[in-house]
């Protein structure tokens, strides 16, 4: 589906790989970590039968969250440190106007794909 996405101009993730689990790691009562089948696991009653535990394999992306904003120290105080954000900031403009092959070259320009690109 992210492939999909993709190709309409949705921004999402890429998978690389989807990988089926056939154990998982258990808890036991005495606090050890026991690595359990899965059948087993549903046997138990600790699982649906229904359930296929996957791992998502992620393709590499560059992604800020407004939380990169804030430094450790700012978030007691709830404060922005302005070279920062001017970082990111310029940074996020670089790497989209590399990838829109020079579409994107200054804010405005990547406000407007940002939007563009959220979705449909």
């Amino acid at each position: 589906m992210a492939e999909i996405l993709t190709e309409m101009g949705i921004r999402t993730h890429r998978s690389l790989a989807v990988i089926s689990l056939r154990e998982l790691p258990l808890l036991t009562s005495s606090g050890d970590l026991a690595v359990v089948p899965t059948e087993e696991l549903v046997r138990m009653g600790l699982l649906k039968s229904s359930f296929e535990p996957a791992v998502q394999l992620r393709a590499f992306g560059i992604k800020t969250r407004l939380i990169d904003f804030v430094t450790r120290d700012a978030l007691e105080g709830h404060s922005f440190e302005p070279s920062t954000v001017t970082h990111f900031i310029d940074d996020a403009v670089a790497f989209v106007g590399y990838i829109t092959k020079g579409e994107v070259r200054d804010v405005k320009d990547y406000l407007t794909w940002f939007a563009r690109t959220l979705g449909p």
